[in-house]
């Protein structure tokens, strides 16, 4: 009797695996449309599973460990996309998929020179740019966090 009992739930079990992975159905939070391919590499091209929900919390999960979350010393590019949620710089590339995606935009910087020999590069920063704590981003803080990328000895370990 229970050699059957066993039989009968195991059977259950695996009609409910196979119906589960045919019915069609969407994630919450998601507009049900693909927006783009799926498979490898497909945000290249686009958005996989766009939504139109604001708000709410992203998680991430990895298989490894990041390098460094010091924006000074991180090296894989998958931490700079990562650093994108907790960083600012002067120009960022643009948050888009596929060639979109190269093109730089402004982030602290409101305007930018480059002179024609391509040697001096001149940013204004944009007005009213303030810290997490209210205090005033100053020039002089994006001085020298871009000497900070070249000067290693300076920061965290």
């Amino acid at each position: 009797m229970k050699r059957r009992t066993g039989v009968a739930v195991a059977s259950v079990a695996a009609l409910a695996l196979v119906l589960a992975g045919c019915a069609k159905g969407s994630t919450p939070g998601t507009s049900g449309s693909t927006g783009g391919k799926s498979g490898f590499n497909a945000a290249t091209e686009g958005v996989v599973n766009p939504s139109d929900k604001k708000g709410g919390t992203l998680k991430f999960a990895s298989s490894s460990d990041i390098d460094s979350w010091d924006p000074a010393r991180a090296y894989y590019a998958w931490a700079w996309n990562m650093q994108r949620f907790y960083i600012r710089t002067l120009v960022a590339p643009q948050a888009k998929p596929g060639k979109e995606g190269l093109k730089l935009v402004n982030d602290l910087a409101q305007s930018q020179d480059i002179s024609s020999d391509g040697l001096t590069y001149t940013y204004k920063l944009k007005s009213g740019l303030k810290y997490e704590d209210g205090s005033t981003i100053k020039s002089e803080d994006i001085k020298y966090g871009i000497e900070r990328v070249f000067a290693q000895a300076v920061g965290p370990a």
